[in-house]
């Protein structure tokens, strides 16, 4: 029962331990959204307003000091921060930098460090908060991120490579010396996907959320899929923010509902009212313990039946419960 909120195409992801929530950026709809450890939207508001402030194509946010917030603005080419009242602080350009579509953002409150970097661009630009460029990072091996963010108690940047998101790396930057002048970084950790479930093998990973002191961190999919994991890689939770972005298969059930089948990775089959609103919903791939890629749903009596791009037919109760299934893995 109850209304199923589905969050319009999130990007970006920050942890925020002083609300003890998470951020993200709905981007159709330019709204920063509020979401509860375990993924539930808990409100947020719309990023669109004066010309000072107006954000036509948020990418990325970040905590910053006393509860503020850093976006990375693409499409202006700049960083914008609000303060925790929501009203406008600054704004300045990273063009000079040549990022001039910034899409990650991360932000060192004990250092005042804000990161910002271009998936195009091998590069990491560090500012102060009042926008002054006091270093740079020049990457190598491909690793423009798409994601940053700043993990303090260990003194560790996570990164999301534009070129391999299938994994998250932990990068440990050095200053420079006079042996070798440039700053540079070391990876001191790589997490694949596959390596926290099997399900995730096929996934890309869009944004990472660290929270050092919970001892666990969230991956922000393309699917729109969120994923809570500890720090050992155990899979604590996993929740889809963004539903119905592609549908494989569709039912109308005797009671005027409809049943769809949903393209995310962990086989969500909804159930929509007669107005089109989902109302209750169910995975497959935690009860069969692997991906299930629905191609169709149907209904008969009490049973419904979805079927799985490996050739399964799963056989269900009305709520959802695993009954029994055949086919090829079998």
């Amino acid at each position: 029962g109850g209304g199923i909120r589905s969050l319009d195409y999130p990007r970006g992801l920050a942890w925020d331990p002083g609300r003890g929530v998470l951020w993200t950026i709905e981007h159709r709809r330019q709204a920063l959204t509020r979401l509860t450890p375990a993924g539930l939207p808990a409100g947020g508001f719309p990023l669109q307003g004066t010309s000072a402030n107006a954000l036509p194509d948020a990418a990325a946010v970040a905590l910053g000091e006393q509860g503020s917030w850093w976006l990375a603005d693409r499409a202006g080419g700049r960083v914008i921060h609000f303060n925790a009242d929501r009203s406008f602080n600054s704004a300045f350009s990273t063009a000079a930098e040549g990022i001039r579509g910034p899409v990650a953002i991360a932000f060192d409150p004990q250092g005042g460090r804000l990161f910002v970097a271009d998936e195009r661009v091998p590069r990491i630009a560090v500012y102060s908060s009042a926008g002054e460029l006091p270093a740079r990072y020049e990457l190598s091996g491909e690793r423009q991120p798409r994601s940053l963010a700043w993990d303090a108690d260990r003194g560790l940047l996570w990164s999301i490579p534009a070129s391999r998101p299938d994994r998250v790396e932990l990068l440990r930057l050095t200053e420079p010396t006079p042996a070798d002048p440039a700053n540079s970084f070391n990876v001191e950790r790589t997490i694949l996907l596959q390596d926290i479930a099997s399900f995730l093998e096929d996934e890309l990973a869009l944004a990472v959320a660290p929270d050092p002191a919970g001892n666990r961190f969230w991956i922000l999919l393309e699917s729109g899929t969120l994923v809570r994991v500890s720090m050992g890689l155990a899979l604590q939770n996993v929740r889809e923010l963004s539903l119905m972005r592609s549908v494989r298969g569709m039912a109308v059930e005797p009671e005027g509902t409809l049943l769809l089948g949903d393209g995310g990775p962990l086989g969500t089959v909804l159930r929509l009212s007669t107005d089109g609103s989902p109302v209750t919903s169910f995975t497959l791939c935690r009860q069969v313990d692997r991906p299930v890629a629905i191609r169709g749903v149907a209904r008969s009596g009490q049973r419904i039946y979805v079927l799985d791009g490996d050739g399964e037919i799963l056989i269900c109760r009305l709520d959802g419960g695993l009954l029994g299934r055949f086919g090829n893995n079998v």
